[in-house]
C-alpha cells in the first residue's frame, strides 16, 4: 500500500512540476483526504506515531498548495 501512495504523490509532483492546474487541485484534494483518513485512524485507536509521517506530508502538501503564491502560479 505504501508503494501505491508513493506513486500517487510522485505522479502529483510531476504534474506540479509541469504547472498543470488540474494536478494542483488533485494535490489539495488528496492532502485533505489523507488528513481526514488519518484523523479517522486516530479515532479508531491507531497510535499517533504511526500516522505522524502521513500527517506531516499531507499537511506540508496542503499548506504549500494553499499559499497565495502557489495559487497565483496555477491561475487561481
Amino acid at each position: 500500500m505504501a508503494a501505491v501512495v508513493a506513486v500517487i504523490w510522485f505522479w502529483a509532483a510531476r504534474g506540479l512540476w509541469n504547472l498543470n492546474p488540474q494536478d494542483w487541485m488533485f494535490v489539495v484534494v488528496i492532502a485533505i483526504t489523507y488528513l481526514i483518513f488519518d484523523f479517522v485512524a486516530i479515532l479508531g485507536g491507531t497510535p499517533f506515531q504511526s500516522i505522524l509521517p502521513s500527517i506531516i506530508l499531507s499537511g506540508i502538501a496542503l499548506i504549500l498548495g494553499l499559499l497565495p503564491g502557489t495559487q497565483k502560479v496555477f491561475g487561481r
